[in-house]
């Protein structure tokens, strides 16, 4: 019975709209992204390509994620925190689509997507936990 409550609560918690605008957000992101990245291989190298294509959806996303996800004020402090918690995405995912494409041998037209998949847990927490933190400390400033 117990166990049926905490299995509740975490379907809950990965239910809430927070979540789902989330996903639409990364699903906008990641198609306007990838396209970018299939016309950039065309031009230059798959890791150029990711990195072209990762900083544009980095600015896109920002704004998006900061504003209509976790419904902050757009100001510099949560778009640096934002920004950082991609930096260190794009860090694990060029390391991730490196070993893909040049170890694992898998399309690089196809790793991307798969890096996307593995990366979505860690980027939602991780946006969640330091935007609401700023957002706590926001909160104290006006009691």
């Amino acid at each position: 019975m117990k166990q049926d409550k905490h299995l509740y609560l975490l379907l809950m918690k990965f239910t809430n709209k927070e979540f789902f605008k989330f996903l639409s957000v990364g699903a906008f992101n990641t198609a306007s992204t990838y396209i970018l990245y299939l016309i950039a291989i065309w031009f230059t190298s798959y890791q150029v390509a990711y990195v072209i294509s990762y900083c544009f959806g980095l600015l896109l996303v920002s704004i998006l994620n900061v504003k209509f996800v976790y419904n902050q004020p757009i100001c510099f402090k949560n778009s640096i925190k934002t920004i950082m918690v991609y930096l260190i995405q794009f860090a694990i995912g060029f390391i991730l689509i490196t070993m893909c494409v040049g170890y694992l041998g898998i399309d690089k037209r196809v790793a991307p997507l798969i890096i996307i998949i593995i990366l979505i847990p860690f980027t939602f927490f991780a946006n969640k936990f330091v935007l609401q933190k700023c957002n706590l400390k926001n909160n104290n400033n006006y009691k």
